[in-house]
Protein backbone atom coordinates (compact mmCIF):
# COMPACT_ATOMS: atom_id res chain seq x y z
CA UNK A 1 0.00 0.00 0.00
CA UNK A 2 1.17 2.98 -1.47
CA UNK A 3 -0.03 6.62 0.16
CA UNK A 4 0.41 10.00 1.47
CA UNK A 5 -1.51 11.17 5.00
CA UNK A 6 -1.74 14.54 5.78
CA UNK A 7 -1.23 14.73 9.94
CA UNK A 8 -2.47 18.54 10.52
CA UNK A 9 -1.37 20.11 14.26
CA UNK A 10 -4.91 20.14 15.79
CA UNK A 11 -5.32 16.49 15.22
CA UNK A 12 -1.83 15.58 16.38
CA UNK A 13 -2.67 14.91 19.75
CA UNK A 14 -5.05 12.16 17.98
CA UNK A 15 -2.82 10.18 16.46
CA UNK A 16 0.58 10.21 18.06
CA UNK A 17 2.61 11.77 21.29
CA UNK A 18 5.13 14.10 21.75
CA UNK A 19 8.05 13.13 24.22
CA UNK A 20 11.08 14.78 25.55
CA UNK A 21 13.95 14.47 22.95
CA UNK A 22 15.56 17.62 21.80
CA UNK A 23 15.78 21.34 22.31
CA UNK A 24 16.25 23.38 19.33
CA UNK A 25 15.70 27.14 20.00
CA UNK A 26 11.84 27.43 19.48
CA UNK A 27 11.16 25.50 16.36
CA UNK A 28 10.17 22.29 16.32
CA UNK A 29 11.30 19.41 14.10
CA UNK A 30 9.71 16.42 12.98
CA UNK A 31 11.23 13.23 14.41
CA UNK A 32 13.65 11.61 11.53
CA UNK A 33 13.54 8.07 13.36
CA UNK A 34 10.03 7.63 12.28
CA UNK A 35 11.98 6.64 8.88
CA UNK A 36 11.48 2.74 8.33
CA UNK A 37 8.84 2.70 11.39
CA UNK A 38 5.69 0.74 10.72
CA UNK A 39 3.08 2.91 10.35
CA UNK A 40 0.64 1.80 12.24
CA UNK A 41 1.99 1.93 15.99
CA UNK A 42 2.53 4.69 18.23
CA UNK A 43 5.63 6.37 17.10
CA UNK A 44 7.03 10.01 18.80
CA UNK A 45 6.05 12.28 15.92
CA UNK A 46 8.58 15.45 16.83
CA UNK A 47 12.23 16.10 18.42
CA UNK A 48 10.20 17.67 21.25
CA UNK A 49 11.25 21.13 23.08
CA UNK A 50 10.45 22.59 26.30
CA UNK A 51 10.45 26.14 24.68
CA UNK A 52 7.86 28.55 26.15
CA UNK A 53 6.22 29.00 22.55
CA UNK A 54 7.44 26.33 20.54
CA UNK A 55 6.97 26.52 16.65
CA UNK A 56 5.31 23.42 15.31
CA UNK A 57 5.07 22.64 11.67
CA UNK A 58 1.52 23.78 10.56
CA UNK A 59 0.88 20.18 8.74
CA UNK A 60 2.95 17.20 8.17
CA UNK A 61 3.03 14.33 5.65
CA UNK A 62 3.69 11.07 5.91
CA UNK A 63 4.40 8.88 2.91
CA UNK A 64 3.98 5.20 3.93
CA UNK A 65 5.16 2.00 1.51
CA UNK A 66 4.11 -1.53 2.59
CA UNK A 67 3.24 -0.25 6.02
CA UNK A 68 6.38 1.49 6.81
CA UNK A 69 7.05 4.92 7.08
CA UNK A 70 9.13 6.13 3.87
CA UNK A 71 9.12 9.88 4.38
CA UNK A 72 8.07 13.00 6.29
CA UNK A 73 7.14 16.68 4.74
CA UNK A 74 6.77 19.30 7.39
CA UNK A 75 5.60 22.44 6.66
CA UNK A 76 6.05 26.08 8.57
CA UNK A 77 3.93 28.67 7.59
CA UNK A 78 4.76 31.93 6.00
CA UNK A 79 5.59 34.36 9.07
CA UNK A 80 8.85 31.40 10.13
CA UNK A 81 11.79 32.80 8.84
CA UNK A 82 13.77 30.14 6.26
CA UNK A 83 17.03 30.75 8.25
CA UNK A 84 15.27 30.03 11.81
CA UNK A 85 14.31 26.80 10.58
CA UNK A 86 17.76 25.91 9.20
CA UNK A 87 19.64 26.99 12.30
CA UNK A 88 16.91 24.30 13.62
CA UNK A 89 18.32 21.77 11.62
CA UNK A 90 22.19 22.43 11.87
CA UNK A 91 21.62 21.95 15.70
CA UNK A 92 21.97 18.97 15.07
CA UNK A 93 23.19 18.02 11.48
CA UNK A 94 24.90 20.89 10.62
CA UNK A 95 28.02 18.95 9.67
CA UNK A 96 26.06 16.87 7.16
CA UNK A 97 25.01 20.34 5.31
CA UNK A 98 26.11 20.78 1.60
CA UNK A 99 27.48 23.73 0.83
CA UNK A 100 26.29 25.93 -1.96
CA UNK A 101 22.77 24.43 -2.41
CA UNK A 102 21.16 27.84 -2.99
CA UNK A 103 19.65 28.76 -6.41
CA UNK A 104 22.33 31.68 -7.17
CA UNK A 105 20.08 32.28 -10.59
CA UNK A 106 16.77 32.28 -8.69
CA UNK A 107 16.67 34.97 -4.96
CA UNK A 108 13.72 34.02 -4.79
CA UNK A 109 14.18 30.64 -3.47
CA UNK A 110 16.08 29.52 -0.39
CA UNK A 111 17.42 26.12 -0.65
CA UNK A 112 19.58 24.07 1.57
CA UNK A 113 20.44 20.25 1.52
CA UNK A 114 21.84 17.81 4.06
CA UNK A 115 22.72 14.43 3.99
CA UNK A 116 22.96 12.63 6.91
CA UNK A 117 25.49 9.44 6.12
CA UNK A 118 25.27 8.08 10.02
CA UNK A 119 22.06 7.83 10.11
CA UNK A 120 20.92 7.46 6.21
CA UNK A 121 18.50 10.10 5.07
CA UNK A 122 18.64 13.31 3.76
CA UNK A 123 16.48 17.15 4.21
CA UNK A 124 16.17 19.18 1.44
CA UNK A 125 15.09 22.94 3.47
CA UNK A 126 13.60 25.41 0.81
CA UNK A 127 11.27 28.21 0.52
CA UNK A 128 10.13 30.15 -2.33
CA UNK A 129 9.72 34.06 -1.11
CA UNK A 130 6.61 35.11 0.56
CA UNK A 131 5.69 30.98 1.06
CA UNK A 132 5.57 28.53 3.36
CA UNK A 133 9.13 26.82 4.53
CA UNK A 134 8.92 22.96 3.77
CA UNK A 135 11.06 20.62 5.18
CA UNK A 136 11.69 17.05 3.08
CA UNK A 137 12.96 14.16 5.12
CA UNK A 138 13.58 11.07 2.61
CA UNK A 139 15.87 7.46 3.74
CA UNK A 140 18.68 6.39 1.24
CA UNK A 141 20.10 3.27 1.04
CA UNK A 142 23.48 1.91 1.16
CA UNK A 143 22.89 -0.39 -1.83
CA UNK A 144 25.69 0.45 -5.06
CA UNK A 145 24.42 0.46 -8.52
CA UNK A 146 25.66 -2.16 -9.55
CA UNK A 147 23.95 -4.06 -6.93
CA UNK A 148 20.56 -2.56 -7.96
CA UNK A 149 21.16 -3.18 -11.86
CA UNK A 150 22.12 -6.57 -11.05
CA UNK A 151 18.54 -6.51 -8.33
CA UNK A 152 16.45 -5.64 -11.83
CA UNK A 153 17.51 -7.93 -13.91
CA UNK A 154 17.18 -10.65 -11.78
CA UNK A 155 13.68 -9.49 -11.26
CA UNK A 156 13.70 -8.66 -7.22
CA UNK A 157 13.42 -4.95 -7.62
CA UNK A 158 13.29 -4.48 -4.13
CA UNK A 159 15.35 -2.27 -2.16
CA UNK A 160 16.10 -2.81 1.35
CA UNK A 161 14.11 -0.64 4.14
CA UNK A 162 16.19 2.29 5.34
Amino acid sequence: MTGRYCLQVFALSLVAHIAPSFVFGQVVLPNNQLLGKDATTSQTLFQATDAKSPIFPSSIQVDVKDGKIRGLIAKYEKGIAFQVVKDAINQHNQKWQIPDTSAPSNKDINLTLWRNEDERFAIQLHAKKGDDVEMIVLPFSTVSVPEIIERLRDGSDKSPAP
